[in-house]
């Protein structure tokens, strides 16, 4: 990717798969990261990597860049994460601020998202998947750029 997107901008290429999920973490005065997974038919999941644009909010620098990952433990992480079970009455209590981190976890598949927003510790309700998506940001932080001559 080589041009800034807007934040929430999908990519497409032949080979690149679908969204299945994103997790984002935005903090207000320092560089944010979206993760993306992606799932093509037949293959390993893929991961990669955005940084946002510290001078353009709600804008992502270029670059998408593909993380070197053991597939059995991503996909491992993603299936802990997305059997989280989360109530989600319409009616809570919000929260905001103008200092820390607003996250995001948004789910793919096909016709069908769902997507939660928070900023910081988030709704008591929703505890197991705020934390279960801190628990993978941890691993996310941790995964290296893969090499260009690899597979992703």
């Amino acid at each position: 990717m080589t041009r800034e997107r807007r934040i929430g901008e999908d990519v497409r290429w032949r080979g690149c798969g679908l969204l299945r999920l994103q997790l984002r973490e935005l903090p207000s005065f320092e560089t944010g990261h979206l993760w993306d997974v992606r799932e093509v038919s037949g293959e390993p999941l893929k991961l990669y990597v955005s940084r946002t644009h510290t001078e353009k909010p709600g804008y992502l620098m270029p670059g998408y860049v593909p993380l070197s990952h053991d597939g059995a433990e991503l996909q491992a992480q993603v299936d802990a994460l997305e059997s989280i079970q989360v109530a989600t009455p319409l009616r809570f209590e919000g929260a905001g601020g103008f200092d820390g981190t607003a996250y995001s976890i948004i789910r793919s598949g096909g016709f069908h998202t769902v997507a939660f927003n928070w900023w910081e510790k988030g709704p008591a309700e929703w505890s197991a998947l705020t934390e279960g998506a801190r628990s993978f940001m941890e691993y996310l932080r941790r995964l290296e750029p893969a090499p260009l001559d690899t597979p992703t």
